[in-house]
């Protein structure tokens, strides 16, 4: 009779088990479709047609370039070695957004990253071979 009790609770509990898998799968998946966040920007250089595609992982703050002289493959926007680097945090903590400008006349194109944890904030162009930290007045 006890064995007849412990197998049926046994099968009592057994769904409950499975369920909770299913909601932390289901969890993690809604947590990696807002992982990720893609900025895309056209514009006019020198008289052509161009658009960027820049790819943000919003829990860590690294982004990727996507370069169609490449084969179209997704390359690492590297952090300056003697600057601060994003901390990676369990939240969305960054964004990304484009700025227009002109400066000699001539248009240029910047994406600003913002940590919205701390309110630093980093510029990255073409022209720019990393991330740089944009100074703060305190």
């Amino acid at each position: 009779m006890k064995l007849l009790a412990f197998l049926s609770m046994l099968l009592v509990l057994m769904p409950v088990g499975t369920l909770d898998a299913d909601q932390e799968t289901e969890s993690q998946g809604a947590e990696s479709t807002d992982r990720f966040d893609i900025v895309t920007y056209n514009f006019t250089r020198d008289g052509k047609e161009a658009e960027a595609w820049i790819k943000i992982d919003q829990f860590t703050g690294q982004t990727w370039k996507l370069d169609g002289s490449m084969g179209m493959q997704w390359k690492m926007i590297p952090e300056q070695k003697e600057s601060e680097k994003p901390v990676p945090g369990g939240v969305l903590r960054y964004s990304l957004y484009v700025h227009d400008f002109t400066k000699g006349g001539k248009a240029m194109e910047i994406y600003v990253r913002f940590d919205r944890q701390t309110g630093k904030t980093w510029r990255w162009s073409d022209t720019e071979p990393a991330w740089v930290v944009v100074d703060q007045d305190r």
